[in-house]
């Protein structure tokens, strides 16, 4: 399966898209499908670069029925547009989401530099080595056939232990994408929602793959800042400020392998750890 696969949608009627059927998360539809989706819908409507995107989950899908997608075109400006898109099955609405476009201008210029001493991602083992050493067998979902992650540390299900709430994660694409900028967009909006959450387990001891463990995305955020390729190495640098009232909040900055930010996230959810697991040990944050 490639990533157009995954997230293509075609045209259905005026300002209706339909989405591939959805890959199975851990209840319902993978969020960052749904949301690489809406963007790629919404981009099909606009003359400009997308620059961000706010969406909500609103309930969790079933990922056998195809999405549609329903573009609502708030404003068409001569430099920018808005656009607001309605993920449904039937008369359910699943995701909903604020896209904005814009003509890019010269202005101020300034960013964060990438943190450092971060290994090179060829020197970091992948998400399923790390899943096979931890003796999970089961069909992987479509997103890691797609995309190539590595986790520079992970807490293990079997010796789980509290770390900082702050985490990098190396990620690519696996196959060339081609030159049209739109699924490059795309493609880190998709692979943004998988491991923020996650950021705010582990000062408490808990591994995101430890049974019991459970998440629902509640909103999503993404802000493109410089060009980029999402098939060539990016790292996301993730940070969980709090956690509380059963929710995480995580936000994330992406990098070039040449230290250049290009894209910015956030995103808040709830977060069901198994009963009793919750570490008391914290250690301090960065």
């Amino acid at each position: 399966m490639t990533l157009d696969e995954i997230l293509g949608v075609r045209e259905s009627e005026p300002d209706v898209f339909v989405g591939a059927r959805g890959a199975r998360a851990r209840a319902g539809i993978f969020g960052g499908q749904l949301a690489g989706q809406a963007l790629a819908a919404a981009q099909q409507t606009a003359d400009f670069p997308a620059h961000s995107l706010h969406g909500y989950f609103l309930q969790s899908g079933d990922p056998d029925i195809p999405v549609s997608y329903h573009v609502e075109r708030l404003r068409d400006g001569r430099s920018s547009a808005v656009r607001r898109v309605v993920a449904r099955q039937h008369d359910r609405r699943l995701f909903e989401v604020m896209a904005s476009f814009t003509t890019p201008r010269e202005g101020l210029d300034h960013a964060d530099s990438a943190p450092p001493d971060v290994p090179d991602p060829e020197t970091v083992a992948d998400l399923p080595s790390h899943l096979t050493a931890w003796g999970f067998d089961g069909p992987l979902p479509p997103h890691f056939a797609v995309l190539d992650f590595r986790p520079v540390s992970v807490v293990s299900p079997l010796a789980p232990r509290a770390y900082p709430p702050s985490q990098q994660v190396w990620f690519r694409v696996r196959t060339a994408l081609g030159d049209d900028p739109r699924i490059h967009l795309q493609a880190i909006t998709y692979a943004s929602d998988l491991y923020l959450l996650a950021t705010s387990l582990r000062p408490h001891g808990v591994a995101s793959a430890s049974p019991g463990v459970s998440f629902a995305s509640l909103d999503h955020a993404i802000w493109f800042h410089r060009p980029f390729r999402a098939d060539e190495w990016l790292l996301h640098d993730q940070h969980s400020p709090t956690a509380s009232a059963g929710r995480g909040y995580s936000t994330g900055k992406i990098f070039r392998r040449d230290g250049t930010l290009v894209a910015t996230t956030a995103q808040q959810g709830f977060i069901r750890p198994p009963a009793g697991a919750v570490g008391e040990q914290r250690p301090p944050t960065r």
